[in-house]
């Protein structure tokens, strides 16, 4: 999946990354919520970036969270946990008494009601969290939108041919494509 990622967003992604853990560093915190955490790519930069933090990584892919726990246990790192949960109502899925400085979720907007995720996410808020989200947004110029339709429209046909990502390259257009 990380390969995907960084193939389809033409390398882009890490520097987002960097982006997202240098607004986070001003904050020191000290526990950060994950959502859709996919296989830890990201989970791994935190906890390596904020070795005193505690961090959850949720997501609903019982696969993905194997690979992430695998990994994790692999790098000896001891300040996360994974929990299966629903990144459109996460409260649902966490201790009551849980909340987060940081709730931080990458890609998941287009998936989710954004009303019913926004009202859950702040039930696990106080006055010092912060909720990040970090997307890719639909460009507005017809050039632009030429050359990131055409470049859905590859990737799709590149992963159609890997089993393990068919159903993904069917669904691209239709998530990544305004029509």
């Amino acid at each position: 999946w990380d390969s995907v990622v960084n193939v389809a967003t033409l390398g882009l992604n890490t520097l987002w990354k960097q982006d997202v853990m240098l607004l986070i560093e001003s904050m020191k915190p000290q526990t950060i919520l994950e959502l859709g955490s996919g296989t830890g790519t990201l989970t791994f930069a935190l906890a390596n970036n904020f070795p005193k933090a505690k961090i959850t990584a949720m997501d609903i892919s019982v696969q993905y969270l194997s690979i992430a726990q695998q990994r994790s246990n692999a790098m000896g790192m001891k300040n996360i946990s994974f929990v299966r949960g629903d990144a459109q109502t996460p409260s649902q899925f966490l201790p009551s008494n849980y909340f987060p400085n940081i709730i931080l979720s990458s890609y998941l907007m287009k998936y989710l009601d954004n009303e019913i995720f926004v009202a859950d996410a702040a039930k696990l808020m106080n006055r010092d969290s912060i909720l990040i989200t970090h997307e890719i947004a639909y460009p507005n110029d017809a050039l632009m939108q030429f050359l990131y339709n055409n470049h859905v429209r590859f990737l799709s046909g590149v992963l159609s041919f890997n089993p393990l990502w068919k159903d993904l390259a069917v669904e691209m257009e239709s998530i990544f494509i305004n029509n």
